[in-house]
Order: C-alpha cells, then sequence, then structure tokens
C-alpha cells in the first residue's frame, strides 16, 4: 500500500512540473508575440511573433479542451441505475390479484387508447406559443367512447352476453348508475420511457384541473388492464387464471415495469453477470417487448379449456383472440413506453374533451441546409460548423423550428398551430416526411392521408390539418426477425419565419450607408488634400456614431426564442468594424499633421488609380467594403420587402368563395327584382278585357 502511495505521489509532481512547463512557455511565447525584436533579430521579428501568436493560440485551445470543455462534457448528474427483476414483477402480480382497480369495460377503453387510438380520438389540436428559450404545447383531445362499452361501464347489458356486463366499481371509479357521469381512468399521452414532460397540466373541458395517477398507480393499472384482458380471453375470474396465463402474465408485468437506460453510453454501468442491476437500452427493451407480445398471441386457448373450447360460437372465440391480441399489443407498446393516466369524468354521451399543455424545447435548425454540396463533403461540414457559431457568437435566435407530429397517426382529424411573435411572418412551410410515406393508406382508414397547410398571407402563425396520416414503421427486418434497418423516421413539421419590413435588415441598411457615407466624406476631403486638419472634433464623432448606433440597434437586453437574423447582425458588426477603423485612420492622420509613411505617400501619389475618387489606399478599402456592406443590406431589404408584399397581397381562398357567394347573391337578387317588376305592371282595365273578349269571341 505504502508503494501505490509513493506512486501517486510522483504522478503529482510530476504533473505538477509539467503544468509549471507548459505555463512557462506560454509566458515566454506570450511575450515574444507582444514584444518587438527587431532591435535583436531584425526582419526575423514578423516572423518569430506571428509564429508565437500560433503557439499561444493551440496552447489556449488545448487548455480550454483539457479543462473547460471537459467539465462542462462531464458536468452531468447521472445516478446508479438499476434495474428491476422478476421478484418485483411478483410482488405487482400479487398485488393487482389482490385487489380491484379497475372493471373491465374500463380496461377495454385503456387499453383501446393505447393501442387503437384513432377508434377514440376524433381530434387533436396543438397549439405552440413561443416563450423566451422554449415553446409552450397545448394538445386538446376530443374523445368519443363507444356506446356499447360507455352502456356496458354504466351497467347495462350487452347484445352478445360478452363477460363484465355489468360494472363493478372498483378503487378509481365512481359509477353511480346510468345517469351519473362515469369516472374512467384515460391515458392521455403515451411517452417513450426515460422521457420528460415539464410544467405538465391536464384540464378538462370546462378548463378545470384533472388529477393524475402516480407512476405506481400507474403501474397497478396497466397489471391489472393486462389480467382482465386475459381473463377475458380465458373466460375465467381475474382471481383465478390458468397456470399457463399466470406465466404470461407474469412476464407481461415484468416487460411493463422494465426501465431504460437514458444515460450516454460512456455512463453506462455494464455487468457481465447478468444480474438486475445491468443495463438496458431501448432496442432491447423493444426486443424484450416484442418476445412477449408473441408468447401472449402464442397462448393456446384449446390447451387451457380443452374440448369445451372446440364447442364455443366463433364469435365468442374472436372476442378472446381479440382480447389477446389487444392485451400484446399494449405489452408491446408499454415495454417501451410509459402512460400519463388522468382520471375523467366521462358524461352519458361518451364524448367529452380534455386537454393537457406542458414546456417542449423545439428542435431549433441553427444551420440551415444548404444546396450544392456533397452532405459528406468537408468543406460542407465546416461551413455549417462556422455557421453555427456564429449563431451563437452573435447571439441570434434561428428563425427555423422543426416539430415532432408525435399524435398525428392517433387520431382522424389533426390540427396544428404555431405562432409566433407578430413582427414575424410566415414564409416557407412543408411537411418533412420519408418517402412513400403519404401514399401508404393507415390501418382502418377510408382513403389515403390528406393534409393541407394554411396559405401563407404574410400571417404570425402556421395552420397543418391532416387526416388518416399512418404511424411510421418500426426498425427493417429480414425473415428471421434481425433488424436490417433503422426505423422509419415521425413525419416533422418544417417552419421558417421572416422579419416583418422593416425589421433588423432595414436597421442594418441604414446604419451601413451611414458610415460608407461618413468615411467616403472623409476620405474623399483627405485624399485631396493630404495636410487637411480641422480644428474641431466633429469628423471623429461622426466617424464613430454609425458604429455606437450598430451596437445598441443590433443588441438588446431582451432575449426570445426568434431574434435578429444572422445577416443583420453580422451586417452591424462590420459596421462597428469600419467606424473603429475609420476613427483610427482619422487621429492618426492628426497625429502626423496629414502626413503619412513614405510607402504610403508614394502609393497615393504615384497612382491616379482610386475608389469614387478616393486615391488614398487605406480609406479606398475602407470605403469599398463600406460601400458593398451598404449595398448588399439595401438589396436584401428590398427582396424582403418584396416577398412579405407579395404573400401579404394574395387573395385569401375564404375571401375569395365568399365574393364568389356574394355576387351570386346579387345577381339572383337583381333578378327576382326585375321579375317582380314585370309581374307588378299595369294591365288592361275591365272594359278593355271585356272588349278583347267579344272580339275573341
Amino acid at each position: 500500500m505504502s508503494h501505490q502511495g509513493g506512486d501517486g505521489l510522483l504522478q503529482r509532481v510530476v504533473k505538477r512540473a509539467l503544468g509549471c512547463l507548459r505555463l512557462v512557455t506560454f509566458i515566454f511565447f506570450a511575450v515574444a508575440t507582444l514584444v518587438d525584436t527587431a532591435w535583436l533579430i531584425g526582419r526575423w521579428s514578423l516572423a518569430l511573433r506571428i509564429g508565437s501568436a500560433i503557439i499561444v493560440a493551440g496552447m489556449v485551445q488545448r487548455y480550454t479542451n483539457r479543462t473547460f470543455k471537459r467539465s462542462v462534457r462531464d458536468s452531468g448528474q447521472f445516478s446508479e441505475f438499476k434495474q428491476l427483476g422478476d421478484q418485483r414483477a411478483g410482488q405487482l402480480q400479487t398485488e393487482v390479484s389482490q385487489a380491484n382497480f379497475i372493471n373491465l369495460e374500463q380496461a377495454e377503453v385503456f387499453a383501446r387508447a393505447i393501442v387503437e387510438t384513432t377508434a377514440l380520438h376524433q381530434r387533436i389540436i396543438e397549439d405552440y406559443q413561443p416563450n423566451k428559450r422554449t415553446l409552450r404545447r397545448q394538445v386538446t383531445i376530443d374523445v368519443q367512447i363507444p356506446r356499447r362499452t360507455l352502456c356496458r361501464a354504466m351497467g347495462a347489458t350487452g347484445s352478445d352476453g360478452a363477460p363484465g356486463e355489468a360494472a363493478s366499481g372498483g378503487d378509481y371509479t365512481g359509477v353511480a348508475g346510468k345517469a351519473a357521469e362515469l369516472v374512467m381512468l384515460y391515458p392521455i399521452v403515451v411517452p417513450p420511457k426515460s422521457v420528460f414532460y415539464d410544467d405538465l397540466r391536464v384540464r378538462g373541458a370546462g378548463g378545470e384541473s384533472l388529477a393524475t395517477l402516480s407512476y405506481r398507480e400507474y403501474l397497478h393499472v396497466a397489471a391489472s388492464v393486462v389480467r382482465l384482458l386475459l381473463a377475458a380471453a380465458c373466460n375465467a375470474p381475474p382471481e383465478d387464471l390458468p397456470e399457463e396465463a399466470l406465466k404470461c402474465e407474469h412476464g407481461a408485468v415484468g416487460g411493463i415495469i422494465r426501465r431504460i437506460d437514458g444515460r450516454p453510453p460512456a455512463s453506462r454501468a455494464t455487468d457481465d453477470s447478468g444480474t438486475a442491476s445491468a443495463s438496458a437500452t431501448a432496442v432491447e427493451v423493444a426486443e424484450a417487448g416484442r418476445e412477449l407480445a408473441r408468447s401472449l398471441l402464442n397462448l393456446n386457448l384449446k390447451s387451457i379449456f380443452g374440448d369445451s373450447a372446440a364447442g364455443e360460437p366463433p364469435a365468442r372465440m374472436a372476442t378472446r383472440r381479440r382480447a389477446i391480441r389487444m392485451a400484446a399489443e399494449l405489452v408491446e407498446v408499454l415495454s417501451t413506453h410509459y402512460a400519463i393516466v388522468a382520471v375523467v369524468p366521462v358524461p352519458t354521451t361518451g364524448r367529452f374533451t380534455i386537454s393537457y399543455e406542458f414546456t417542449t424545447i423545439p428542435e431549433l435548425n441553427l444551420t440551415p441546409d444548404l444546396g450544392g454540396y456533397d452532405s459528406t463533403s468537408r468543406l460542407r461540414r465546416l461551413t455549417r460548423a462556422l455557421r453555427t457559431r456564429l449563431y451563437i457568437l452573435l447571439s441570434t435566435r434561428p428563425i427555423d423550428v422543426k416539430l415532432s407530429l408525435d399524435n398525428a397517426w392517433t387520431c382522424q382529424s389533426y390540427h396544428v398551430m404555431v405562432h409566433c411573435p407578430s413582427e414575424l411572418y410566415l414564409a416557407k412551410q412543408q411537411l418533412d416526411v420519408e418517402e412513400g410515406y403519404l401514399q401508404r393508406v393507415a390501418r382502418r382508414a377510408p382513403s389515403p392521408p390528406h393534409v393541407r397547410f394554411r396559405r401563407r398571407l404574410g400571417q404570425s402563425y402556421a395552420h397543418l390539418y391532416a387526416r388518416f396520416l399512418p404511424p411510421p414503421h418500426g426498425p427493417k427486418r429480414d425473415k428471421h426477425g434481425n433488424i436490417i434497418g433503422p426505423a422509419e423516421k415521425a413525419p416533422k413539421l418544417v417552419l421558417h419565419f421572416q422579419e416583418v419590413p422593416p425589421g433588423s435588415v432595414c436597421r442594418a441598411a441604414l446604419a451601413a450607408i451611414a458610415s460608407a457615407a461618413l468615411v467616403w466624406i472623409i476620405g474623399y476631403g483627405l485624399s485631396h488634400n493630404r495636410d487637411l486638419v480641422l480644428g474641431t472634433e466633429a469628423p471623429v464623432l461622426l466617424l464613430a456614431f454609425p458604429g455606437v448606433a450598430a451596437s445598441w440597434l443590433g443588441f438588446d437586453g431582451d432575449a426570445h426564442l426568434f431574434e435578429g437574423t444572422l445577416t443583420a447582425r453580422l451586417s452591424l458588426a462590420c459596421t462597428a468594424l469600419v467606424s473603429l477603423i475609420a476613427t483610427g485612420l482619422y487621429l492618426l492622420h492628426r497625429q502626423v499633421a496629414g502626413a503619412l509613411p513614405d510607402v504610403a505617400r508614394h502609393a497615393a501619389s504615384g497612382t491616379p488609380l482610386g475608389v469614387l475618387g478616393i486615391t488614398d489606399w487605406p480609406w479606398a478599402a475602407l470605403t469599398a467594403f463600406g460601400v458593398f456592406n451598404a449595398s448588399y443590406m439595401t438589396y436584401r431589404w428590398g427582396i424582403n420587402s418584396w416577398r412579405f408584399k407579395h404573400l401579404a397581397d394574395r387573395p385569401d381562398p375564404a375571401a375569395i368563395v365568399a365574393k364568389v357567394r356574394q355576387e351570386r347573391h346579387e345577381h339572383e337578387g337583381s333578378r327576382e327584382d326585375e321579375h317582380d317588376s314585370l309581374g307588378s305592371a299595369p294591365g288592361p282595365g275591365p272594359q278593355a278585357q271585356s272588349r278583347s273578349h267579344t272580339i275573341a269571341t
């Protein structure tokens, strides 16, 4: 042990010595970069300073990666992962067998809300509201419980005499008769395991808060649903299941309570012994869930009942098979997901509305897709990395956002509303799906998917409507069941917003124009009169003013999710830089009384070539850069204004239909007025009528 302590002390001493050596080396090259050594080594002084600067930059980067970045990457707090074993599954199975948490009809609704959501969810409306750094997502669900199931749950008798015709209230139910409301345990959302919902709030149709079950209560309800479905399939009491069904139930409960290790791969604990503390990835848990579902589907009912099952009507056997299939699908889903269950009062009509809202972190597109490059090219990766760093460095917020449509295939009618601040408008919108997704017909859907967008008219929101969207396919498998390809990606809504003119681009353009004009005026005057020295500080203030204005216009303290564009921030930064350099040049000119170094004087006087009349090359280069900045930002300002005007001037389809109807109504009204005027014209009197009758006779 003393030998190990000596080795540790030696390692610490060597580490300290190396650290001191690196510090001395850094100080030496930093001094070599700053100090002019031309008096010592002559013309090699510039090369020494450049090489020293490169070495200093490399040492700073290495120190940053070794200390700061590593500490940030390793700053996550990951607790020890513990997997639940068969003992906990057996304990939960025993607790469920000794209690009555839910009845068969409610179990059917619970299972269908997870595996057959389109049969219950009639409409889902999602609304996104932007916050400072996040989005507030509100989901409203219109649910219709089938009338037949509702009648059985309230005590009515089913037409086929299936088990569970009379409702037997459990610990979480409150059935008081046919005319009273039925309280159901309804899974409102089924997120993947290890996924959080921040600041979740559940409300009813009237805005009242609804209670949700804890995770332990949810496990009791889910295990009870599996037991009731197996009891319905075996035509046996829930407390007296056959041995084969009990084995399947034990495996199903174990799959439901199985945890997924959501930690990074480097933080996962491995256990070669295969005990309960071993980690489990999402793929491993999903494969285990498929095996559990397959074992449930292979449950042989004839071996349980013998010859008595052979004489049952086909409808009864189909009901049992349906219960087995629903239990298998439920276990497969809950192996990788968990349900947030709300206590919902259901009226006698079976129609109710429930909503939930939570805070979500959107998928922001910091680096929009750049066309014309190969996705694997080095140039493309470097360009995207540079743009990402510029977005973060200049404190810009991307106006591109991607939203995953997780509820699109769980209902019959689907709406998504995405709002943004009033100073932005919707410029582009598209549905990001894989090839062939919109041509695939969903299960029990009458037609292929139908998708429509609200037309872009310069509004500050987007509206997507869709129906009959199919769920994404799982991982591709070969004939032996092995995974050979990734799963199909879920559809995403991609939105791009632009600033309503004038916006930050206008402010950047005006600042660039002012800076370019002032630099040109001062540079033109100095180029034609090199001895010009004004006895006032006005030129210094004028040259510095655009830079101060750019800093004030571009960087405010109030931060939002959607902020100024990268182009405007870069232009303002360039304007501030041009103003700073121009101010320094003018101050230098005043210090030397209009005299520049000999090389610059010779270049200025020896060639008539100039930029906008400026022959002094520092001012000419500064003026050219300022003019380019101002011209480009003015061009972008005009393009953005034209785009917004083009979208805002387009007619609204609803307004066109209303106008056509109004014109048709006015046309029909004019025809009726004309007909009435012809019918009310004065006709012949009685004498004329008798005279005409006599002539006719």
